[in-house]
Formats: C-alpha cells, structure tokens, sequence
C-alpha cells in the first residue's frame, strides 16, 4: 500500500480535479439529501466536490482527507477548504454524521484499514466506487486500480447497505461504478 500511497501523493493537481463533472450534482445532492452536519471526504485531492457541496449548503461543516499535498495547498488556497493532508488514519481524529469516497478506494491494493476506517468515521457512508462483479486488480490506466465487493465489506462492518448505478463516464471502467449507501445498524 506504500507503493500506492506515494504514486497519489505525487501527481500533479490535473484540471479534472479542479472542474466539476457531469456527475458532480448527483452526489452533492446525495450529502445534503442526508442533512448531515459534518462531513469528511476521503480521498479529496483539491476538494472540488467539497466546493460543490459548500456551493449548495454553506451550513455543512466540511473537512477533506488527501494524500497529495500539492492538492490540498491547492484546494486551500483557491477554494479555502479545510483540506488535511494524510491517510485513513486522520479520519480517527474527528467524528462526522457522513464520510464518502469518489474513485478512492478502488486505489488501494489493501482496503480494509481504509474502509473501517471511513465506518467508524461517521454513522453514514457513501462509496462511489466500480464493482466489476470480481474481486482483484483491474487492467487500467494506473497500476492502482482495483475492483473490491463494498457492499458485502460493508455489510461486515454491520451497515444495512443500498447499492444503485452511479456511472462517472463512458471512459473504461466509468459505466461500472455504483453508490454504496451504507447506514449503521
């Protein structure tokens, strides 16, 4: 996991980064839908869906946990987020009602730390995440990029889980992410 955390940390803030997508308004309405009060994203790099979310409902105190240095002085000083630079061990510091991933954990070679970690972080969880129905390395772009099952790990962690299509984009593996919607029991 060494590997993969220093692969994220050290790229460039791209301008995908920087711009919201076409799916960017479907998962800001998916937070405010659950009115929460305080959220973390994990796996935020500059924090544009921390912008969007602000954008929509300044009362929601947010906070965002990136690897990338270069991202979060970026994200800090262009959008003036509370953006913290580290790993899934920052996320035992606070305590949130949401924690979510956008394209996060499927980086990760070994995700348990990170996914019990978000479930003990906050009683909400959302995970946009790719399921390709097995379990594993998938052949991609990066040499980070996997395929885990969240809703039966999550469900191990005792959240009652819903799952629905959520596609990032045409492009590779986009059309196989879904939401994870994971509520303690």
């Amino acid at each position: 996991m060494t590997s993969a955390k220093y692969w994220w940390a050290h790229r460039k803030v791209l301008t995908y980064y920087k711009q919201a997508q076409p799916w960017t308004p479907a998962l800001v309405d998916a937070v405010v839908a659950s009115e929460p009060g305080r959220v973390v994203e994990f796996g935020c790099n500059a924090g544009r869906n921390l912008r969007a979310i602000r954008e929509r409902d300044p009362r929601i105190e947010l906070v965002g946990i990136d690897v990338n240095a270069t991202a979060v002085e970026w994200g800090r000083r262009n959008w003036g987020l509370d953006l913290r630079v580290g790993d899934e061990s920052l996320l035992e510091l606070d305590a949130y009602d949401l924690a979510f991933t956008v394209s996060v954990i499927d980086h990760i070679p070994e995700p348990e730390a990170a996914i019990a970690a978000i479930v003990k972080a906050a009683p909400l969880v959302i995970l946009v995440e790719p399921w390709l129905g097995h379990e594993g390395h998938v052949e991609s772009h990066n040499p980070y990029t996997y395929s885990w099952d969240y809703a039966t790990r999550l469900r191990a962690l005792g959240m009652s889980v819903t799952v629905r299509k959520f596609p990032l984009s045409d492009a590779s593996i986009g059309p196989e992410y879904r939401m994870f919607r994971a509520k303690r029991k």
